[in-house]
């Protein structure tokens, strides 16, 4: 009857009919209510008319896909980024429907004229990364109904077995960096639901306190000292290719149990692989000062600027690079080269006006690229040819494009490679 009525109607009338008319699906709750300010409860309990469970927030389709919804029956196959609960009202201020907590903090609000959409707490991503944990805490948004426009801001952080003393050292170089700024501790709104969703509400109080008195932890949490921690860090999701994309910069707020919170280059993406989702992470305190992660099917492959971080990663025995069916290992300077490449020329390149100078005297202090040493796996370019492996003296090359235009592949990645077959595949996936 809705269709046939609507078809007798001019175009005009019905631009107008459909921009006054908004239902949401229709469900069910028992509460006692205030006319004066009505507040819905809303929970996993909450069901639709038909007996069907109700759902509010971000959710995520069978192929990674997110997208919001707001008060309508659960699909089967739909698996919640974040979830909203709580009591549901109306923001005459706002012009906005709004999920609040016990507390009155906002976890979801949905603006009906402007189309925007925003979820905030502990963010369930559904990664399927085996043995590297990761959780994300802060926003999520949407502007409109287009998934080209969701974005994220966020504290991420990621769990792996790694070596202890190779963390303190990453730590130690990138805090020798005077250059770099620290990091936005005392607006900082994701890092306050990071604080709430990882401790108990005492611990949280006690770390709040540190924060706003020195600017940083003096005891780190024990919950946050396994890998690295990432803060005001943007995620844009990138339809074309079902990954999220970072935004290139944020702030490293610690490594290992070490405290950091410095601003710098961060590149990072999460894409879907064909064994388990595939993380690429590289991190830039300077030109000469980076680290770089790639993870994909249970191995962790890792590079830096830093040439005794690598020899110390290369000279470790397996049985110390190993935790059940967990590895990490080195990395090479091709497999790094094609992730930042790619990743500046899909749009997420770190804006040069924001990168901080760098001094001779920091320069000098790395020990890299003036002398051209060479390790297993890694040839070191003159520092003026950073950007592009050069040739060895026997023609060829640590990396880079042939005449005809395809990769070449030196002997040291060559010998990699036959160290380690499973890596073959990784190079696919870099590439897609």
């Amino acid at each position: 009857l809705q269709d046939e009525a609507a078809a007798s109607e001019t175009a005009d009338e019905q631009d107008e009919a459909d921009a006054d008319d908004w239902f949401a699906s229709a469900f069910k709750f028992q509460a006692y209510l205030n006319p004066e300010r009505i507040m819905i409860p809303v929970t996993e309990q909450t069901k639709s008319g038909r007996g069907r469970p109700m759902r509010a927030g971000f959710f995520s389709a069978s192929d990674g896909r997110p997208h919001f919804v707001f008060m309508e029956p659960l699909l089967s196959t739909e698996k919640p980024i974040a979830s909203a609960e709580g009591f549901l009202c109306y923001s005459e201020e706002d012009k906005a429907y709004l999920i609040l907590d016990s507390n009155d903090n906002e976890v979801l609000a949905y603006d009906l004229k402007e189309g925007e959409s925003s979820a905030t707490g502990a963010l369930q991503l559904g990664l399927r990364t085996d043995d590297l944990q990761t959780a994300f805490y802060g926003q999520l948004f949407q502007e409109g109904t287009s998934q080209d426009d969701l974005f994220m801001q966020v504290v991420w952080k990621l769990d792996f077995f790694f070596n202890a003393s190779l963390f303190k050292r990453m730590a130690d170089e990138l805090n020798k960096n005077t250059n770099l700024l620290a990091g936005n501790l005392a607006d900082n709104p994701m890092l306050d639901v990071f604080v709430e969703e990882t401790m108990s509400s005492q611990e949280a109080a006690a770390v709040r306190n540190e924060l706003q008195t020195y600017g940083s932890v003096n005891r780190i949490p024990s919950a946050w000292q396994k890998g690295l921690v990432f803060s005001n860090l943007g995620f844009e999701w990138d339809p074309m290719s079902s990954a999220y994309r970072s935004t290139g910069s944020g702030e490293l707020l610690l490594v290992g149990p070490h405290w950091v919170n410095k601003k710098m280059k961060v590149y990072a993406q999460i894409s879907r692989g064909r064994r388990g989702d595939v993380l690429n992470i590289y991190i830039e305190g300077s030109r000469y000062n980076w680290y770089y992660f790639n993870y994909a099917d249970r191995k962790m492959q890792v590079l830096s600027s830093d040439q005794g971080f690598n020899e110390a990663i290369d000279k470790l025995k397996a049985s110390k690079r190993r935790k059940g069916r967990f590895e990490f290992m080195l990395s090479t300077m091709r497999k790094k080269n094609i992730f930042v490449a790619e990743f500046e020329d899909a749009g997420g390149a770190f804006d040069a006006a924001d990168e901080p100078e760098e001094t001779t005297e920091e320069r000098l202090d790395t020990g890299v690229g003036a002398s051209g040493e060479t390790y297993e796996g890694v040839d070191w370019p003159d520092e003026d040819d950073w950007e592009e492996a050069e040739g060895t003296e026997d023609g060829e090359t640590t990396g880079g494009t042939a005449e005809d235009g395809t990769d070449e592949v030196s002997a040291e990645d060559d010998e990699y490679d036959e160290a380690y077959p499973e890596d073959e595949y990784w190079e696919e996936d870099v590439a897609e």
